[in-house]
């Protein structure tokens, strides 16, 4: 699972890189990507090492709520 979390981390990280490049100036999407960006960073910072299944599960469920918001702007953006 550790393997899951650690590739879903760097395909919303390049998912977000992406977003940031082709939104250019417009404040409130740049807004949007730093409020994601931020929460990555804090999904990040709790322990990924657990031993807890219960933890780990959570963990991944975090991630995965992410990426389905990345996706929502994405989409809203008018990228595929």
């Amino acid at each position: 699972q550790q393997k899951s979390q650690a590739a879903l981390n760097q395909s919303l990280n390049q998912l977000l890189g992406s977003l940031k490049a082709r939104s250019g100036n417009k404040a409130q999407v740049q807004q949007q990507i730093a409020g994601l960006e931020q929460q990555l960073q804090a999904a990040r910072a709790k322990p990924a090492s657990s031993a807890d299944p219960a933890l780990v599960a959570a963990r991944q469920q975090e991630l995965k709520t992410l990426q389905k918001k990345v996706n929502q702007l994405q989409f809203s953006l008018g990228y595929e």
